[in-house]
């Protein structure tokens, strides 16, 4: 298991332009792999990017594969 670059909990926020805000998403996946992964979700709203876009948010919670939990 590389330890360099663990399985973070991230929380995705997609915004509108004019302010609204649609329901957030948790994902699951390394810092390198997280836009990936965000892409792969086929949320309908980014299809639109001259109006909507995410942000992602570190929830500065990795994997404890040994206790089965996020810490």
């Amino acid at each position: 298991m590389d330890t360099h670059d663990p399985i973070r909990l991230w929380r995705v926020e997609i915004c509108c332009r004019q302010g609204y805000n649609a329901p957030y998403q948790m994902v699951e996946a390394k810092k390198k792999e997280v836009h990936q992964v965000v892409r792969k979700l086929n949320l309908r709203l980014l299809d639109f990017p001259d109006m909507w876009s995410y942000r992602l948010i570190d929830l500065h919670k990795t994997f404890n594969v040994k206790r089965g939990k996020w810490m």
